[in-house]
């Protein structure tokens, strides 16, 4: 099994959707047209994006395993097959 399964976006897409979220409101607070309405729904967006990223993502990466043994193992297993092999590929 390959350590690294998914890339970054798949794993993260509520974290990168809520401040991509974030991005669009303050650069939108920012233009003069669009402020009023902006600055109105800006408190009940970061409130329901940020209340669905717990919903969805926080539940399963508040307690996170540290996966250093894990990676390290995988390491190591990685210089005993090129160690072990090294005549073979050679």
């Amino acid at each position: 099994m390959s350590p690294h399964y998914e890339n970054f976006l798949v794993s993260r897409k509520y974290a990168v959707t809520f401040l991509g979220t974030m991005g669009i409101l303050s650069f939108g607070i920012g233009t003069y047209d669009l402020h009023w309405v902006l600055k109105s729904t800006f408190l009940p967006i970061v409130t329901w994006t940020g209340v669905m990223y717990l919903t969805m993502e926080g539940r399963k990466s508040w307690f996170k395993p540290l996966l250093i043994r894990f990676y390290r193992r995988v390491a190591m297993n990685e210089m005993y097959n090129i160690q072990s092999f090294y005549s073979d590929n050679v």
